[in-house]
């Protein structure tokens, strides 16, 4: 048994819609058990086979589901791979993914029971291996981390998203191909697998999704090592008589150099659209494979001012520190904002003395004074008042 958790792949979007889909399907399952619905009436919402087409139960029959059982496995895979895509989507979005595959294929597999004896179906499973093909195509190479149990012994490890959706798509595909392609719930898996897989190409070929040049088709055809071949080949002097072709052993290991190049274009982009947040999870992404990233100025100051107007001050306070540290033309601004956030925001009045008190004595503008007066006030209420807080940095 293997249980995803967690990925590595780039989140640019918190998974709200997805935990949302994840407590809609427990609350109905959970509604289901505590009404007192006869069998008639549960029937209308499954998706009944052989009795025509009933539009209404291609959205219904995706939220109900037959036990406890059904529905943990179910969401224990929707999770992780859900996380991957609606990262790259936002909310919005993946809904309309998730809804735009659970109708088409329903509606597939109720027009299909036009040709079998009757019978129904419930769940998201077909959903859920599309999305899971999506990821596969988006992500191939990212890692997703897993439980996995042998021996009623826990284990953890870690896969590439690709062969992990190879694993559990091919033995869909394995047991359609052992019962003769007949009617079953193996083959609308491989039916939802398949939509999800054509949906995240043409959606990639569109680009109405970014993946960092680290897709299926960039992995398969080596687009994805381009980059890092070519800064090589700029970084070369004239006089180097090296082969020009990079070994292929050096590509296969990424730098922190390069984990740090090939994201800042991203979150440049992420800066320029308004995505504080999204920019922060790619930024402490790079910030954990690489350790240290130091922002050009602008940048830093964009990011900065960014994640305060989305009252993010907890994260905009060690860019702002940054900055202090390393740059000398925007001190006078940064610092009252710096001393403004510790003290309206984080009351850390002390810290913020410290901050304020490197300001020059002269040369501040009338709104300046004014801001450092009042906030050196308010600094002196709190420690007055007797506010503790933890040591900070004075840069």
């Amino acid at each position: 048994m293997i249980i995803p958790w967690n990925t590595d792949a780039p989140i640019y979007h918190f998974p709200w819609a997805t935990l949302g889909l994840i407590a809609a399907n427990t609350a109905v399952l959970g509604w289901l058990f505590a009404s007192d619905f006869d069998e008639r009436q549960v029937e209308n919402l499954l998706l009944v086979y052989g009795q025509g087409l009933h539009p209404l139960q291609w959205v219904t029959s995706a939220f109900i589901h037959a036990g406890i059982g059904h529905l943990v496995g179910n969401m224990m895979f929707l999770w992780p791979f859900g996380l991957v895509v609606e990262g790259k989507l936002g909310w919005w979005k993946f809904l309309l993914v998730y809804f735009g595959l659970g109708i088409v294929q329903n509606a597939a597999e109720q027009s299909m029971s036009f040709w079998f004896s009757d019978g129904s179906s419930c769940g998201a499973s077909a959903i859920i291996f599309g999305i899971m093909t999506m990821a596969l195509v988006w992500a191939p190479e990212n890692e997703m981390n897993c439980v996995g149990w042998f021996w009623f012994r826990p284990f953890a490890f870690d896969i590439r998203i690709l062969w992990l959706a190879l694993l559990f798509i091919g033995e869909q595909i394995l047991l359609v191909t052992l019962t003769g392609f007949r009617v079953s719930s193996a083959l609308f898996h491989a039916l939802g697998a398949l939509l999800g897989f054509g949906l995240g190409l043409v959606m990639l070929k569109m680009g109405w999704v970014d993946c960092e040049g680290w897709d299926l088709l960039s992995v398969m055809t080596g687009r994805h090592l381009r980059r890092r071949s070519e800064k090589s080949v700029r970084h070369r002097s004239v006089d180097d008589t090296e082969d020009d072709a990079p070994d292929s052993e050096e590509q296969s290991v990424v730098t922190p150099e390069q984990h740090r190049e090939r994201a800042f274009l991203p979150l440049c982009r992420l800066l320029d659209a308004g995505k504080g947040s999204a920019a922060m999870t790619l930024y402490q992404k790079t910030l954990h494979l690489c350790e240290s990233w130091e922002l050009p100025e602008k940048q830093l100051l964009q990011f900065a001012e960014l994640l305060c107007g989305e009252k993010r001050w907890s994260d905009a306070v060690p860019l702002l520190e940054d900055y202090l540290k390393r740059f000398q033309k925007r001190q006078i601004p940064v610092r009252l904002r710096l001393a403004q956030i510790l003290v309206e925001q984080q009351q850390r009045p002390t810290y913020a003395s410290r901050i304020l008190a490197d300001l020059p004595q002269s040369g501040l503008g009338p709104k300046e004074e004014k801001l450092r007066t009042s906030l050196e006030q308010k600094a002196r209420k709190l420690i007055d008042d007797g506010v503790l807080e933890l040591e900070g940095r004075a840069w």
